[in-house]
């Protein structure tokens, strides 16, 4: 039992992120960020599937190792989105299918790249919005309205004063 405790003094390392405001401020965003990544993470499944279950059509008779079934097209396709050896797979397949190269690109642009900026512009707007919060500062629109709201109070004491009435 000791043991375990001893164990969790290793967590008293997490006391620096309250310690730093820096560090604060990016682990408040990633969990800001959270719901939005979770959105795209069921877009890109939605990605993968349709990707797979075409690979699985087009090229599952002539390379079944790679994409035999769904599941051997969803490992093939991960492997393709990391962009990890996604060549030497696009040139085995490219050799019996001369016009694969269409369905791998096509995938990586889709998958990769339109999936990492939607991820990027994720946590670029929840660190935004943390840093926003963190400052105490009243959003644009927020702070304008209340100026305005301002303003208008001035003109009509204005008004009072002077004895003019709107017309």
């Amino acid at each position: 039992a000791l043991s375990v405790l001893r164990a969790l003094r290793v967590l008293r390392v997490l006391r620096v992120v309250s310690v730093l405001p820096s560090l604060r401020l990016v682990v408040n965003a990633t969990f800001r960020a959270i719901p939005g990544m979770l959105s795209i993470g069921g877009i890109l499944i939605l990605i993968l599937y349709v990707f797979a279950v075409l690979g699985a059509g087009f090229f599952g008779s002539g390379f079944p190792e790679r994409f035999g079934g769904l599941g051997a097209s969803f490992l093939t396709l991960f492997q393709v989105m990391t962009l990890e050896g996604w060549a030497d797979i696009q040139r085995e397949v490219s050799a019996t299918h001369p016009y694969a190269w269409t369905y791998f690109v096509s995938f990586i642009l889709v998958a990769t790249f339109s999936t990492l900026n939607l991820f990027i512009a994720i946590l670029g707007n929840s660190v935004q919005a943390a840093e926003t919060e963190e400052k105490g500062d009243e959003a644009p629109t927020e702070r304008i309205l209340s100026e305005i709201g301002a303003l208008r109070q001035d003109v009509r004491a204005l008004r009072r004063s002077t004895g003019r009435r709107r017309k």
